[in-house]
């Protein structure tokens, strides 16, 4: 799940993991920033090798698929977004793992919910987000997914894209 800020990503990655019954990894980052009341130019690096780590194990035992609330690209966007430049091994780090993911782009209509932590207000969202879907455009417009609406829309929307959720053969 890529995206701006409160567009849902979380929400959208666990409510797949919950239908598709498997695992969906939270975002380490977020985690990061909050822990240290902010972050630098180097904690984006930190941040997207953790992030790897935790889907690397966390792919060990999912079924099927697994739903990421983040990545290494999206580590990469907001270092650019907030620096104007990125870490030339974090950039390595998200043009070696960009093939590994269906890009699911959360929509900006849902209402933004300020937590205290959040940064991105009003047109500074609306530029990130010109920018992440410009870039996955480019790269591979194929395989981008666009979640827009409710939650349940937005399920129905990467299911069309992926396939319908396989029925588990095991009966409780």
């Amino acid at each position: 799940m890529v995206g701006t800020e409160s567009t849902g990503k979380t929400t959208l990655a666990r409510e797949l993991a919950r239908v598709y019954g498997t695992l969906w990894t939270h975002e380490f980052g977020r985690e990061l920033w909050v822990s240290q009341g902010g972050g630098t130019f180097a904690d984006h690096l930190v941040m997207a090798r953790r992030q790897l780590q935790r889907e690397t194990a966390a792919a060990r035992h999912a079924r099927d698929f697994l739903f990421c609330d983040t990545n290494a690209w999206t580590t990469l966007h907001w270092s650019l977004f907030t620096y104007g430049a990125a870490d030339a091994r974090l950039v390595e780090l998200a043009d070696s793992t960009f093939d590994d993911y269906v890009w699911v782009v959360c929509g900006m209509e849902i209402p933004f919910e300020d937590d205290g932590v959040r940064e991105l207000l009003g047109d500074k969202a609306r530029r990130m987000h010109e920018q992440q879907v410009a870039d996955l455009e480019r790269r591979a417009p194929e395989v981008v997914v666009y979640a827009e609406g409710t939650v349940e829309e937005r399920i129905a929307q990467v299911s069309e894209a992926i396939g319908a959720p396989q029925l588990s053969s095991y009966t409780s």
